[in-house]
């Protein structure tokens, strides 16, 4: 028997691939219902503002006004795509789900993990954040522009929800500024805003209140630790497993791919390498990006130099 955390898009295809094996599934969720984000829920009063609880009472992060701009082939399932309805009319899917109390304990051979990234906010280390006495936020619990009409808003990145959130703001807000990297409301060029509401759109960090690896797997900084092909913990595999870790992914086809993986590895029709070998791809992952990081700034360092040696050529050349 195996059990699952979450039932997002990534669970849902990933659980039928172990359905399709023959396995035994068993899938917990928090919500009431199928679609992890994209199960919106509007009801954020009670929630945590800054997102700093360690359990948040809303997973989604969705606002109001998201849409999906991502090509349709790269959010479908193989045998379930998205295809161009007649007439324009809005795709819509949804799945009946039951909603129990009950408390059961069970012992499963496995567990999978595919709770999302995108629900614990990660804020920016700020001086004087804490004792800022506006109105501060995180994107998480953002929805709609009515509540800041005629409010002076300070938007704190400029990503994904940071663009959207300030583009919806500017009907109704009387004035938005744009913080990279600093986050203060005096800003780095000596200017400076009274604002009423600062609204964090900083992205997300990994959470797992609700495992205990007894430290094997670990968040630092933004990334899980020791996963191998970012899915297995070696010295757990296959027992523990994660789908859906990957940001920068080919979305479904990737997290589906996944769950074959994951579901042929426990029918025994795969094997994974040793732990050795697992732990030595790890590690030869990790040099890589240590590697690439050293190169980007190492080549970051000579452009300015260039750039620096050619002013010093023109101031020469004028001299």
């Amino acid at each position: 028997m195996f059990i699952w955390f979450g039932l997002g898009t990534v669970i849902v295809v990933a659980a039928r691939e172990l359905k399709r094996e023959g396995h035994n599934v068993v899938v917990f969720e928090q919500n009431h219902d199928v679609g992890g984000q994209w199960l919106y829920n509007p009801n954020v009063e009670n929630e945590d503002p800054l997102g700093r609880d360690n359990t948040l009472e809303v997973h989604s992060s969705v606002y109001a006004s998201l849409r999906l701009f991502t090509p349709r082939e790269v959010v479908g399932y193989t045998d379930f795509p998205f295809v161009v309805k007649e007439g324009g009319d809005r795709d819509t899917r949804r799945s009946k789900a039951k909603q129990s109390e009950k408390v059961v304990e069970e012992v499963f051979d496995a567990v999978v993990v595919a709770t999302g990234h995108y629900s614990k906010p990660w804020l920016p280390t700020i001086e004087g954040m804490d004792a800022w006495r506006g109105k501060q936020m995180h994107s998480h619990v953002y929805r709609v522009p009515e509540p800041f009409s005629n409010e002076v808003v300070v938007v704190v990145g400029n990503f994904m929800s940071g663009q959207d959130i300030s583009m919806e703001l500017v009907d109704v807000a009387k004035e938005i500024d744009f913080l990279q990297e600093d986050g203060k409301v005096l800003f780095v060029d000596g200017s400076w805003v009274i604002a009423d509401t600062i609204i964090y759109c900083t992205g997300y960090s990994y959470s797992f209140p609700f495992l205990d690896t007894k430290g094997i797997v670990e968040v630092h900084g933004n990334r899980v630790e020791h996963l191998y092909e970012h899915t297995f913990p070696p010295s757990l595999a296959p027992s523990l497993s994660f789908v859906g870790i990957p940001r920068r992914a080919v979305g479904l086809p990737f997290f589906e791919s996944q769950g074959k993986w994951i579901a042929e590895l426990l029918s025994g029709k795969r094997t994974l390498p040793s732990r050795d070998e697992m732990m030595h791809s790890i590690w030869s992952f990790i040099t890589r990006g240590m590697l690439m990081a050293f190169q980007s700034t190492e080549l970051m360092i000579l452009e300015t130099l260039s750039i620096l040696m050619s002013m010093q050529i023109t101031l020469d050349s004028h001299i």
